[in-house]
């Protein structure tokens, strides 16, 4: 019918997974689940990272990679890094908490 307003489309699925890079270096990518984008390479880590997690919103990923901890906005190619991670926390997976800008690990 005419004059009925559609609904706004479903927001496409978006995938975060680790892979090698082209030097065998492993990386975060991100592909939108949409049957058209290809994947995305979102860090560009020197030494393989080792666990990652996405923000809530989709704007950045945090991972460990080298002994440290680092934020990685996904519209910046340099990430920031938070803090040395010492042998303890080298396997946890590091969470962004949607309610305040901080990055932890779990103790």
């Amino acid at each position: 019918m005419h004059g009925i307003a559609q609904e706004d489309e479903p927001a496409p699925q978006i995938a975060y997974y680790l892979a090698a890079d082209a030097d065998g270096v492993q990386q975060v990518y991100q592909h939108l689940l949409d049957g058209q984008s290809a994947p995305r390479q979102l860090t560009r880590a020197e030494s393989d990272v080792i666990t990652f997690n996405a923000a809530h919103d989709g704007l950045s990923v945090v991972y460990i990679s080298g002994g440290q901890l680092w934020l990685q906005p996904i519209h910046t190619d340099a990430p920031e890094a938070l803090a040395p991670v010492g042998a303890s926390h080298i396997l946890r997976q590091p969470r962004i908490q949607p309610w305040r800008p901080v990055c932890c690990l779990p103790r």
